[in-house]
C-alpha cells in the first residue's frame, strides 16, 4: 500500500470522526449523550490516535481507544483501519438515533 492510500484511508476517518462530532463544542452539559471523537496526530511517531466517549464526552477513560500507526505493514494497519472506521460507523449510527430522540423529546 502506498504512501498517498494511506493519507487518503487516515482522511477519511479522520472525516468520519467530524461528522459523527459536527461542527459545534461537545461537551455533556450541552450536547448531553451525543458520542464524542477525539483524534490526535503524533507525528513523532507516525501514528493517528481515536478515542471515542460513546455517551458523550466527560472527565472519564473513553469506551474506545486505538492508534493507527503510519509506518505497520500493510496487514496491520489495514486491520487496524477496519477496527476504527466500524467503530466509528456504529457511533455514527448511534448519534443519529440519539439525536433523533433528542429532537422528539424537544417537541
Amino acid at each position: 500500500m502506498d504512501k498517498d492510500m494511506r493519507i487518503a484511508l487516515v482522511t477519511s476517518l479522520f472525516e468520519k470522526a467530524l461528522r459523527i462530532n459536527d461542527i459545534y463544542p461537545r461537551n455533556k452539559a450541552d450536547s448531553g449523550d451525543l458520542p464524542t471523537v477525539f483524534v490526535r496526530f503524533s507525528g513523532h511517531i507516525a501514528a493517528v490516535t481515536f478515542e471515542i466517549n460513546e455517551n458523550g464526552w466527560d472527565a472519564e477513560e473513553p469506551e474506545f481507544r486505538m492508534s493507527l500507526h503510519l509506518d505497520h505493514t500493510d496487514g496491520v494497519f489495514w486491520a487496524c483501519y477496519k477496527t476504527i472506521s466500524s467503530r466509528l460507523d456504529e457511533v455514527q449510527k448511534k448519534a443519529e438515533r440519539t439525536l433523533k430522540r433528542m429532537v422528539a423529546a424537544d417537541a
